[in-house]
């Protein structure tokens, strides 16, 4: 599950209790409470697995309640790490990716949709487009791309480097198409000078001996909501 299934689920259980109007100081209230009592379980593993939880769901009742992207912050947020921290420092690690995940034994949607967002992730992050042997991992060598800016593009012209540029994606939705076959759709900000660029994103990925490879992108530009 992404961070906005989970907001969507403490939603739906705010709606169930009929608690949906909820004060928001009373949400804040609990979450102190709640923060004081996780103070003190910290030499039980347990009690502070329960107590890490209970804040957890808290602030996704939070969200919920302001209905707030929650992925979308999260890619955010890593941008800004990573703008914060590098590349003058540590560079911050890339996550780790298993990349070999069976599409016969394991395709549900979520570990598909948690696979293939990670993958994505990767393309839009300026040292992996940057790197000849990273952009090879991920695309197939039949890859065709049909850019936003109306260019056919193979793997080839990838190779060499793609252009370091600062996007967000957000609204990720993947699904299994056929056996080792699956699309990801989702809408892409990109900021261009002063300019923020807007697009709707599809690939298709491909398991190809074992692992995930991009084998079609589309770019469609999209004026914002």
């Amino acid at each position: 599950m992404n961070l906005n299934d989970h907001r969507d689920e403490a939603g739906d259980f705010l709606r169930m209790i009929g608690a949906t109007n909820r004060p928001v100081e009373t949400i804040l209230d609990w979450l102190d409470e709640e923060l004081a009592r996780l103070r003190q379980s910290l030499a039980d593993r347990p009690e502070l697995a329960h107590r890490v939880y209970d804040v957890m769901f808290l602030l996704f009742e939070l969200a919920a309640t302001h209905n707030l992207d929650l992925d979308e912050q999260w890619t955010q947020g890593r941008l800004r790490k990573r703008a914060k921290y590098g590349p003058d420092s540590q560079p911050l690690p890339s996550p780790t990716v298993n990349e070999h995940l069976s599409a016969d034994a394991k395709s549900s949607t979520v570990q598909l949709t948690t696979l293939l967002r990670d993958l994505e992730n990767r393309l839009l992050e300026p040292e992996v487009r940057q790197s000849p042997v990273e952009v090879d991992r991920l695309l197939a060598d039949e890859f065709l791309e049909f850019t936003s800016s109306g260019n056919a593009c193979r793997k080839q012209h990838c190779v060499g480097g793609m252009s370091a540029v600062d996007m967000v994606m957000s609204d990720f939705q993947a699904r299994l198409l056929a056996p080792g076959v699956a699309l990801a759709t989702y809408r892409v900000a990109k900021r261009d000078g002063q300019e923020v660029k807007h697009s709707l994103r599809s690939s298709i990925w491909k398991q190809i001996a074992s692992r995930w490879q991009m084998v079609f992108h589309q770019g469609t530009p999209q004026n914002p909501r």
